[in-house]
């Protein structure tokens, strides 16, 4: 098998994390032509060519060759494609002759190359052949020049932990009863509103999905959902949540991993699919920010833009809930839900007995309409207190602890975990 298919099986596989910078500006790149060889020159060679000039001609030759049927190409303002890659749909990255990346990472280097705005765009293998004019030899070219490219990773870059995580492709927390997953401890938690779960979508979709909502800051969600005389009440004890936003925005490798162990099982499950969303974006005098809505086809999202307004169009392939996942959480087939949906359903299924819910660690900004919240999963609402009255924010939210990662067996909290 010649070093190209191993490594894009490899990349496939979810063996491989994304790289910092792109190959060609790093400093093992710039040491090349430190010292002439034959060796060097065709490295630098074959990086610039496969990475600039024949890049559809590499993309198409790894997806044929690993029978893929789609793959990203990152396209400009008129939806031509300026460059294309291999594309791993669960770990949401992208392989070229540059490395490994997020596509994020690639839209903006690319929108930096072209300097002008690019978005990322699924697109069939069959389509990037007729756009490329790409054939069967310049194909093979392609991949045996990236064979070079891939023993320049394997001597460079592996090696210091850069690129490919270590042993098998599994994630670090596939396996329930060794998994480190992010909880946080509640001390009080209150729910504004009925306690007859019939109710639950009368007034439309729920932040919170098909869970139970609570907040730990009553103060907050009564100005926000300006519940006024509705009843409130009080769970008292202890609750042991899921910390989504610290799987959801990742910073450390442990929760990278998690974050595609959890992807790739929504996948599996039919709760994920990759889809090509259509974004306008404009600046708001009133937030004093940027605002953006999302669309599922292009057509909905120009029937929205108006002559003269500086609304701007852009796309991009993301994991998106399918029509499975959003009948279950009570959306509509329209509109558009993510990862976070299939975390919860996914800590549903793995920690039922250790798990209460989710915690939405939003800032605490009330007057702008945001504020954390939980959900609950389904449990038993007799264990909930009627009250009159609350405490403010500041004094309820003492009562959150700061998020841990810490292992759970399949019933119980590791006794050696660390305190919450």
């Amino acid at each position: 098998m010649s070093s190209s298919i191993d490594f894009a099986q490899k990349f496939l596989a979810g063996a491989v994390k994304s790289f910092d910078l792109p190959i060609e500006d790093t400093q093992a790149f710039a040491k090349l032509s430190e010292t002439y060889s034959e060796k060097n020159a065709s490295i630098e060679s074959a990086v610039m060519e496969l990475a600039h000039g024949s890049c559809h001609d590499l993309t198409i030759g790894l997806a044929d060759a690993l029978s893929q049927e789609a793959v990203i190409a990152i396209v400009d303002d008129a939806g031509m494609p300026v460059h294309s890659g291999l594309y791993n749909s669960a770990a949401q990255l992208i392989l070229d002759a540059n490395g490994v990346h997020t596509i994020e990472a690639a839209v903006a280097f690319w929108s930096g190359i072209t300097r002008q705005p690019c978005s990322a765009r699924l697109m069939e293998v069959d389509e990037l052949y007729g756009i490329s004019g790409c054939d069967e030899s310049s194909a093979e070219i392609a991949l045996e020049d990236f064979s070079i490219i891939a023993d320049f990773i394997q001597e460079n870059f592996i090696s210091v932990g850069q690129a490919l995580s270590s042993g098998s492709s599994s994630p670090v927390a596939s396996i329930p009863g060794g998994s480190k997953i992010p909880v946080i401890k509640v001390a009080s938690l209150w729910h504004w509103g009925s306690l007859d779960a019939s109710h639950k979508f009368e007034r439309g979709t729920s932040y919170e999905g098909n869970l139970f909502s609570m907040s730990a800051c009553p103060e907050a969600w009564q100005r926000i959902s300006k519940f006024g005389g509705k009843k409130l009440h009080l769970k008292a004890d202890s609750t042991t949540l899921l910390d989504l936003y610290s799987i959801l925005d990742p910073m450390t490798s442990t929760a990278e991993a998690l974050k595609q162990e959890i992807t790739e099982w929504g996948i599996a499950q039919g709760l994920l699919e990759p889809r090509t969303i259509f974004s306008l974006s404009w600046y708001d005098d009133e937030m004093d920010g940027v605002q953006s809505y999302s669309y599922k086809t292009r057509e909905d999202a120009e029937a929205e833009m108006e002559e003269g307004d500086d609304k701007t169009l852009s796309q991009a392939c993301i994991q998106v809930g399918t029509s499975e996942l959003l009948a279950r959480h009570g959306f509509r087939p329209h509109d558009i839900i993510g990862v976070e949906f299939a975390i919860i359903e996914w800590a549903k299924e793995k920690f039922p007995e250790v798990i209460s819910g989710v915690y939405w660690r939003d800032p605490h900004d009330p007057y702008n309409g945001v504020a954390p919240c939980a959900g609950l999963f389904p449990f038993e609402v007799s264990g909930l207190t009627a009250v009159d009255g609350f405490p403010d924010d500041e004094v309820a939210l003492k009562g959150v602890s700061k998020v841990k990662w810490v292992e759970f067996g399949k019933t119980t909290l590791d006794p050696s975990a660390p305190e919450l």
